[in-house]
C-alpha cells in the first residue's frame, strides 16, 4: 500500500495536474486591442549597446561609436486587430513556480503579413567589395527580440514567412574600411505588395 501511495505522489509531483489557476481578472490584466498586428510604417534608429548591456539611441551625428557596439534598430508602426481576451491559465503543479500571473500583450500572435524582400543598401563605399548603392546583406546580422544574431540572408531564406515581432536589430559583421560614416537604406517588401524604404541618419563608426 505504501509503495502505491509513493508512486501516486511521485506522479503528482513530476507531472502535476490540471487545475484552474491564475485568473486574468485577479492579475488585473488589461484588455487588449487585438491579438494580431498590421504593418503600416517602418522607422530605423542608430543605437549603441554599452558594455553593461544598456542601450542608447544616438541622435548626434558627431558622436563616434565603436562599430562592434553599433546596432541599426528597426521598428514597425502597426495597428492591432482581432480582439482577444486573456484566458485563465489552467496549468497547475504541486511544484512551486517562480512566476505569478502573466498578461498577454497587443499583437502577441504576430502579423499575418509575410516578408518578400529585405535589403540593406549602403549609401557610402563600405569596403572594396561593397561600394555605394550596393546591397550589403552579406555583411549584416539580424536579431529578433534580442535573440542570437543570424545572417540576414539566411534569416530570409530560412523563413520568409511570419513576422512575429514589431522590431528587429541589424548589426555589422565587419568594420567599414573605405568610409567611417555608415549610412544605409532599409528596403522591405511584404508579400501583399506593400513596400517600405527608410534611411538612418549617417553615423560615424570607429574601427
Amino acid at each position: 500500500m505504501k509503495t502505491y501511495l509513493k508512486f501516486i505522489l511521485f506522479l503528482l509531483l513530476f507531472v502535476g495536474f490540471v487545475f484552474p489557476g491564475c485568473d486574468p481578472v485577479d492579475c488585473n490584466c488589461p484588455d487588449i486591442i487585438g491579438a494580431f498586428f498590421d504593418i503600416e510604417s517602418l522607422e530605423v534608429q542608430n543605437v549603441r549597446v554599452n558594455n553593461d548591456g544598456s542601450r542608447d539611441e544616438i541622435h548626434n551625428a558627431n558622436i563616434e561609436v565603436d562599430w562592434q557596439q553599433y546596432i541599426l534598430r528597426g521598428d514597425f508602426g502597426v495597428s492591432f486587430f482581432g480582439n482577444n481576451q486573456p484566458r485563465p491559465n489552467f496549468g497547475f503543479s504541486l511544484m512551486p513556480t517562480a512566476y505569478g500571473c502573466s498578461c498577454i500583450e497587443n499583437g502577441h500572435n504576430g502579423s499575418i503579413e509575410k516578408l518578400a524582400q529585405f535589403k540593406v543598401i549602403t549609401r557610402n563605399d563600405f569596403n572594396e567589395d561593397y561600394l555605394a548603392n550596393d546591397t550589403i546583406n552579406a555583411l549584416i546580422n539580424i536579431s529578433i527580440w534580442r535573440n542570437d544574431p543570424m545572417d540576414l540572408d539566411e534569416f530570409i531564406q530560412s523563413d520568409t514567412s511570419d513576422i512575429h515581432y514589431q522590431n528587429f536589430d541589424l548589426s555589422l559583421k565587419y568594420a567599414p574600411t573605405l568610409s567611417t560614416e555608415f549610412a544605409a537604406d532599409i528596403y522591405i517588401q511584404l508579400m501583399n505588395g506593400e513596400e517600405y524604404l527608410v534611411s538612418n541618419n549617417p553615423i560615424k563608426l570607429m574601427q
